[in-house]
C-alpha cells in the first residue's frame, strides 16, 4: 500500500469490521452485488448467502465461489464458497466466507437449509459461527447465531421475500457489550418478462436507517445477461455481467462509490445434472 492508502484504510478499518462482523449479507456473489444487493427474493444456490429459502429451486448439486477486491485493497478482499446438496426432502447449503488480512480478519461458516412448505411457499434457515481474529497479542473471539427468511411467489412474474438476520442480538465480546446486530430485509421480484427481472428491497439494520436498493438484469442474447443496481445511505451504484455456459455460470460485476471506486468481484457456479 502506499502511504495514503494505508491511512485510509486505518482510518476506515472499523467501518468495514463493523459491517462485515455484523453478518449482514452484503454483495456476495456477482449476480448479487450487480443487482445493487436487492437479491432476498431471487432463487437458485447463491440463495445460500442471501435467503435460504430461495434454495428450494436448486434440483442438482451446486457449488460456487467468489472473490471481491474492495476498493482494490487486498486488505479489504472478501472470498467465498458454498454448497448447496439437494436432501431429506429439501436443500442443505454449506458456506463459508473470509474477509480481511492478518491483522484483522473475520471468517463465516454456517449450514442451511431450504423447504417447500406449499405449491408457493418456501422457507429457510440458517445457523452461523462468525469469528474475528486480530493479530498480535489481543486474540480472537466469535459468536453462534442464525438466520432465516420466506420466499411467496404471488404470481407468475411477482414474488415477495422477507429475511433476518441474527433476531437474538448474539453476543460476540464482553467488552462494551458487542453483539452482532439484527438486519431485517423486506423485497421483491418482478419478471418484466422471460428476459427482464426487476428487484427491490428494503433492508434495516438496528442500528441504522432503513436502506433501499434495486436492481435490474435483461437477458440480451441467450444465456448472456447484463445487470445493473443501485442503493442509497450511502449511495451506490453497481453493474455487471454474466454467461451461462453448459452446467456454469460465470458473473462479474463492480459496485462504485464516487469518493472511494470500484469493488469488482468475480464469482463461478456450477450446476450439475
Amino acid at each position: 500500500m502506499t502511504r495514503i492508502t494505508l491511512y485510509l484504510f486505518v482510518a476506515l478499518l472499523p467501518v468495514f469490521g463493523m459491517a462485515q462482523g455484523s453478518g449482514e449479507p452484503l454483495d456476495w456473489g456477482a449476480r448479487s452485488q450487480a443487482m445493487g444487493n436487492a437479491s432476498i427474493a431471487l432463487n437458485g444456490p447463491w440463495a445460500m448467502f442471501q435467503n435460504q429459502a430461495g434454495l428450494v429451486a436448486v434440483e442438482s448439486f451446486s457449488a460456487g465461489v467468489f472473490y471481491q477486491s474492495r476498493y482494490a485493497i487486498s486488505e479489504l478482499a472478501t472470498a467465498g464458497a458454498g454448497l448447496a446438496i439437494p436432501a431429506a426432502g429439501g436443500v442443505f447449503g454449506l458456506t463459508y466466507v473470509q474477509y480481511g488480512y492478518s491483522g484483522y480478519r473475520e471468517q463465516r461458516a454456517g449450514l442451511a437449509y431450504g423447504r417447500q412448505l406449499g405449491e408457493n411457499f418456501d422457507i429457510g434457515v440458517q445457523f452461523d459461527y462468525i469469528g474475528v481474529a486480530l493479530g498480535g497479542i489481543y486474540g480472537s473471539t466469535g459468536a453462534f447465531t442464525f438466520q432465516g427468511g420466506a420466499r411467496y411467489q404471488l404470481s407468475n412474474d411477482l414474488a415477495l421475500a422477507v429475511h433476518v438476520f441474527n433476531p437474538v442480538r448474539a453476543k460476540l465480546a464482553d467488552f462494551n457489550d458487542e453483539r452482532l446486530p439484527s438486519v431485517l430485509r423486506f423485497g421483491a421480484l418482478y419478471s418484466l418478462s422471460e428476459r427482464v427481472n426487476i428487484t427491490a428491497e428494503v433492508r434495516k439494520h438496528i442500528d441504522h436507517t432503513p436502506l433501499l436498493a434495486a436492481g435490474l438484469e435483461y437477458e440480451v442474447l441467450e444465456n448472456f445477461f447484463v445487470r445493473g443496481g443501485a442503493s442509497g445511505a450511502p449511495s451506490r451504484f453497481t453493474f455487471g455481467m454474466g454467461y451461462r455456459f453448459g452446467d456454469f455460470v460465470f458473473d462479474i460485476s463492480s459496485a462504485y462509490n464516487e469518493v472511494l471506486g470500484y469493488s469488482p468481484q468475480l464469482s463461478l457456479m456450477y450446476n450439475g445434472r
